[in-house]
């Protein structure tokens, strides 16, 4: 080979290779994005919730990552890649809830991870579960021991037939308990309805 087309050679060589480095480094400095945000009670005066789990997701792969918050309510996922995420919370005795949700168990919007920076100031809003509780009792007064109570939830919907008028479509069991030897129960954390 001539000398001029070994140094083309070698030139090329050593260009593709600072290429390849540099794209290594533009992945790297993409998945090093990171989601920051805070989870806060749906009161009037919202209030944070500490140690609450937060659950990112990705959308279309395996790999769930979660957290704790802190004090003040505060989490932090680093070295997010590229892609849409998914983002929930829950802690006992409150409903989980999905960011952007506009009411418990609805559904949530995706965040979008790209290169153009970290997704800051995200807001997450639990609202405290209901209870209901009570005792069951059979003919005679004496308590029932293993009776299983199922909270149902009215939901009212409406066909061309109705006129305008809506009529009860379904009762779905939101949840159940189970009495005990005093015939006592509590049902936890019951939506709004």
């Amino acid at each position: 080979m001539r000398p001029t087309v070994t140094k083309h050679l070698v030139f090329v060589a050593a260009l593709w290779l600072a290429f390849l480095a540099t794209s290594r480094d533009v992945e790297s400095h993409r998945a090093a994005a990171a989601i920051r945000g805070v989870v806060v009670t749906a009161d009037e005066v919202p209030s944070p919730v500490a140690r609450a789990m937060v659950t990112l997701s990705p959308a279309k792969t395996q790999g769930a990552r979660s957290t704790l918050t802190d004090q003040g309510g505060a989490f932090s996922f680093g070295d997010v890649a590229a892609g849409q995420y998914t983002l929930s919370a829950t802690k006992a005795g409150y409903l989980k809830g999905d960011y952007g949700a506009i009411r418990p168990g609805g559904a949530g919007i995706p965040l979008v991870v790209n290169q153009t920076g970290d997704l800051t100031g995200l807001a997450l809003t639990l609202v405290r579960g209901a209870s209901i509780s009570g005792f069951i009792h059979d003919q005679r007064g004496d308590p029932m021991a293993g009776a299983l109570v199922t909270a149902l939830r009215w939901v009212f919907g409406s066909t061309p037939f109705d006129r305008g008028v809506r009529a009860l479509r379904a009762m779905p069991g939101v949840r159940q308990a189970v009495s005990d030897a005093r015939g006592a129960y509590r049902i936890f954390d019951l939506p709004p309805g």
